[in-house]
């Protein structure tokens, strides 16, 4: 089962953060710093709320649902690469997920 890094419990609503860990939306009230940006509670990344708000995890929301599958299978791919590789990084700019070839 998919749980939030927050709470420890099963994702709600399932929020990405730009280091591509997940939270539930209520958690994201919790932990905000202030107005605008709040600190994951796994690696201490900041994130811009602006950018947790426009982007649900819908793709982790599916995955909670079907509890069959696993977390590593359904993680995002490059938006960059010609090839699937996995993405270990969120652009604040743009949104696209990149792997670290991409991620400079």
């Amino acid at each position: 089962m998919a749980s939030c890094v927050a709470c420890s419990g099963r994702l709600r609503q399932a929020k990405l953060l730009s280091c591509l860990h997940s939270v539930c939306s209520p958690c994201v009230v919790l932990i905000a710093r202030d107005a605008v940006s709040l600190s994951c509670p796994s690696c201490h990344h900041i994130t811009k709320l602006a950018t947790v708000y426009s982007a649900p995890n819908d793709h982790l929301s599916a995955l909670v649902e079907d509890e069959g599958t696993s977390l590593e299978e359904s993680q995002p791919t490059c938006e960059e690469c010609w090839e699937d590789r996995k993405a270990t990084a969120r652009c604040l700019d743009c949104g696209e997920f990149l792997c670290d070839m991409h991620h400079k």
